[in-house]
């Protein structure tokens, strides 16, 4: 139909402007769902799409991840990796990373497909990252064989340092 073809292009016309931007290795886009909340298979279709983007030519691992606002308002992302490892992406930042840019602070759900047997969940940094933001996030991830595993944020990250614990052992004065 004319707006799906006009949706593809302007979807087309963002990822042309990131790039010369400088932000193509952020592989995210923000996607307006309808009214009602997304599903948890929409939200793994769009972490399934979101995960063939990746860049992963050193691990050989691709991970999507679809994280969703308050609103309904989907973003994704994939993981991006660097040969310095430490400067590799997590596909669960770039979604988060991406989100906050386009204005989003309130969360209702993320879901990760990545490949392997077995579904990962979050690295440590992700967890990190993400507890600034939801506290309590609810997680599915599921495997390219379709296992799954779902969790909460603030039970994979029990003890998180948070601003509270920044502002009880930081003097400001």
């Amino acid at each position: 139909s004319v707006l799906q073809t006009l949706s593809r292009t302007g979807s087309i016309l963002l990822d042309t402007l990131a790039y010369w931007r400088g932000c193509s290795f952020i592989q995210s886009k923000e996607r307006q769902v309808d009214k009602s909340f997304p599903s948890d298979e929409q939200l793994m279709n769009a972490a399934l799409e979101a995960k063939e983007r990746a860049y992963a030519p050193y691990s050989g691992f691709r991970v999507g991840a679809a994280l969703v606002t308050e609103s309904g308002t989907i973003f994704t992302g994939c993981n991006v990796e660097n040969c310095s490892y430490g400067l590799t992406c997590c596909a669960e930042r770039n979604a988060l990373f991406t989100a906050i840019g386009q204005g989003s602070r309130l969360f209702k759900k993320l879901v990760i497909v990545s490949d392997g047997p077995k579904p990962a969940t979050p690295c440590g940094a992700c967890r990190q990252v993400m507890i600034e933001f939801a506290t309590d996030l609810p997680l599915i991830s599921v495997s390219e064989t379709g296992e799954t595993i779902e969790a909460n944020l603030k039970d994979l990250l029990p003890q998180p340092f948070t601003r509270q614990t920044l502002a009880e052992n930081v003097d400001t004065e």
